[in-house]
């Protein structure tokens, strides 16, 4: 009886090369991040830039200026211009020829705040704060290297008018900032520091990167931050953040208080009181 050999496949024959794997993983990476730019609508993320070229030290601009701001060519500009006057976005002044935001901008901004469940979760708490303490009470959130005002409940006494909802802030100067970062992996908090503009806002603003990873590290430790009069003038800060789950921030909670009238007393005070209220907001 003969015996036939069995012959192997090219399957069986091939040999995995050393660090195919790798290869294949590196590969795998380029292909995500060139499906992510094929998907990108360049036209939006212009459109986004236009927009966010106003703002209180701009209000009004013209087509070049919006051009220059938005980092497009001014025929760009005009198409976009165009398309988001005629959608009640943009509103042209007839005599300056310059543009201003509309009300209609709001309705963006409304959908997160109506949506958002932390912020959902957290105003009972900012009232009750606010109540116990009769100071201005701020839920904010980190957006990059800022963190931003969510939520707000105002005391009798307002420290700074200008500070509304959607307001941003450094997180390297603020107490919120150094709150949220005091929970983030040091490396990532790190990173966020690295893209920052470390500049001083007042006299007493901490610049040096050394001194703001002892800030953050210190924050860790004690569950809250504090900022006195770091990023504006007469303005006590005392912060904790506000996590979920797994322990990784969502925002930070903070009593704000004129820096003139604020006692050692009442910084041991706000600390636990703040503490106490971003651990009810957490998980």
């Amino acid at each position: 009886m003969v015996v036939a050999k069995s012959t192997p496949n090219k399957a069986t024959m091939k040999k995995v090369q050393p660090g195919s794997n790798a290869k294949a993983k590196a590969e795998g990476a380029a292909d995500e991040r060139g499906t992510q730019g094929r998907l990108m609508l360049g036209t939006l993320e212009k459109s986004l830039r236009v927009l966010s070229a106003f703002d209180k030290h701009q209000p009004n601009l013209g087509l070049l200026k919006i051009a220059a701001a938005a980092n497009i060519d001014v025929s760009s500009a005009q198409r976009i211009v165009h398309t988001l006057t005629q959608l009640g976005y943009l509103d042209k002044n007839k005599d300056t020829k310059q543009y201003s935001v509309t009300v209609k901008c709001l309705s963006i901004g409304l959908h997160f705040l109506s949506t958002n469940s932390l912020i959902d979760k957290a105003n009972p708490y900012l009232v009750h704060l606010s109540q116990e303490t009769d100071e201005t009470i701020n839920l904010t959130m980190l957006d990059d290297v800022d963190v931003v005002i969510v939520a707000r409940v105002l005391s009798r006494h307002i420290l700074n008018t200008s500070a509304v909802i959607g307001t941003r802030m450094p997180a390297f100067c603020t107490a919120p900032g150094i709150a949220i970062l005091s929970k983030l992996p040091e490396a990532d908090a790190a990173k966020i520091l690295d893209r920052s503009d470390l500049r001083a806002y007042t006299k007493r603003t901490v610049t040096d990167r050394r001194q703001i990873m002892a800030k953050i590290r210190k924050a860790a430790r004690d569950g809250y931050a504090t900022a006195f009069e770091e990023f504006m003038q007469n303005d006590a800060s005392i912060a904790a953040a506000i996590v979920d789950a797994e322990g990784m921030p969502q925002g930070a909670v903070n009593i704000a208080a004129p820096y003139a009238t604020l006692k050692d007393a009442d910084t041991v005070r706000f600390s636990a009181l703040v503490t106490r209220a971003a651990a009810a907001m957490s998980g």
